[in-house]
C-alpha cells in the first residue's frame, strides 16, 4: 500500500499545533481556521534568566512582534486559498440569478473583492430581471443590453454590496455603449449601509457619479472616493432610458472599482528577513547572558 509522504521536520524544531489563523473571506469576518508550523526553538526563546529589566522587556516584545509576524504570513499566504474555494467566482448570468443567489451570507467573488445582497427595483416600464444579463469584469460588471421602445422612458435600480479585503476601493469608473438618450447615475456608500434610491444611512449623502449621453455616443466618467471604502461598498445604479422617436438603448454599463496600489510581492521574503534578523537578535543576546 502507498504511503503518504509526509513534510519532514526538523527533530530540533519547536511544533506549533493549531495556530488560529483569522481573515474574512465571509461578510462576518469569521475566522476560518487553524495551521501548523514548525520554527526554529531560537526564535520562541526568552530567557528568563536575564536579570536586566530592559533586557526582559526586549524579549517579550521581540516575542510578541515574532508571533504578529507568523500570523500575517500565514494568513497572507492561504488567505486567497481559502477565499476562493469558500466563495464560488462570479460568472456571467442574469440579474435575476444574482439576485436569488447572493443573499447574505452567499455571494461570488471577483480577485478580492466579495459581492452580496444583489436586488433590482423597477420603476417605470422596466425590463424583468432575468433579461438582464450580468457580466463579471475584472473588478466589477457589466449590466445589460437594455432597450426602450419609441416614445417610453424607462427607468430602474440595480443594488448591490462588497466587501473588501484588503486593498482599499479608491474609486470607480463607468462606461457605457448607448443608442439614443440614456443617463446612468451610480450612489456609492462607503463602509456605511445604503437607503434604496440615492441616500446612505444616517442621513450621509452618498458619493455619486453620473454620465449620460443624447447623442449616441459613448460615455465616460470616473470618480476618486473622499473617503475611499476600506471595509465595505454598498452601490446603487439608477438607469434612465428616454426613447425618441428611434428608442433608447444600450449594449452594457461597465462598472469598475478602482483599487490601491496591490503590496509588492517581496512583502512576505521581508517578513521572513524580519523573522531571521529576530532569531540572530535571540543567539547574540544568549551569548551576552549565558
Amino acid at each position: 500500500m502507498a504511503t503518504t509522504p509526509q513534510v519532514g521536520r526538523h527533530p530540533d524544531f519547536v511544533h506549533l499545533s493549531n495556530w488560529p489563523v483569522a481573515f474574512s473571506p465571509s461578510k462576518h469576518f469569521s475566522p476560518i481556521g487553524t495551521v501548523t508550523v514548525d520554527i526554529p526553538p531560537e526564535l520562541l526563546h526568552f530567557d528568563r534568566s536575564v536579570s536586566d529589566l530592559g533586557g526582559r522587556i526586549l524579549g517579550r516584545i521581540d516575542f510578541l512582534v515574532l508571533k504578529l509576524l507568523l500570523s500575517l504570513l500565514i494568513a497572507g499566504s492561504i488567505s486567497n486559498v481559502f477565499g476562493t474555494t469558500v466563495m464560488p467566482s462570479c460568472g456571467p448570468n442574469t440579474l435575476a440569478s444574482y439576485v436569488a443567489n447572493t443573499a447574505d451570507p452567499n455571494g461570488c467573488l471577483i480577485g478580492i473583492l466579495d459581492y452580496y445582497d444583489f436586488s433590482y427595483h423597477p420603476v417605470t416600464n422596466a425590463p424583468a430581471a432575468s433579461n438582464i444579463a450580468v457580466t463579471p469584469l475584472a473588478s466589477g460588471f457589466s449590466f445589460g443590453p437594455v432597450t426602450a421602445a419609441p416614445n417610453t422612458t424607462v427607468q430602474f435600480e440595480i443594488d448591490y454590496d462588497l466587501i473588501i479585503d484588503p486593498i482599499p476601493i479608491i474609486g470607480d469608473s463607468l462606461h457605457l455603449d448607448v443608442s439614443g438618450d440614456v443617463s446612468v447615475t451610480e450612489y456609492f456608500c462607503n463602509d456605511i449601509d445604503y437607503d434604496y434610491s440615492g441616500s446612505c444611512a444616517q442621513s450621509i449623502a452618498p458619493q455619486t457619479l453620473t454620465i449620460t449621453s443624447t447623442n449616441g455616443l459613448p460615455a465616460n466618467g470616473s470618480i476618486i472616493f473622499n473617503p475611499p471604502a476600506n471595509r465595505s461598498q454598498q452601490v446603487g445604479i439608477v438607469f434612465t432610458l428616454i426613447g425618441g422617436a428611434n428608442g433608447a438603448s444600450f449594449e452594457g454599463l461597465d462598472s469598475t472599482s478602482i483599487l490601491a496600489a496591490t503590496p509588492e510581492p517581496a512583502s512576505a521574503p521581508g517578513l521572513l528577513l524580519g523573522l531571521l534578523t529576530l532569531a540572530g537578535g535571540y543567539k547574540l543576546r544568549k551569548q551576552r547572558h549565558p
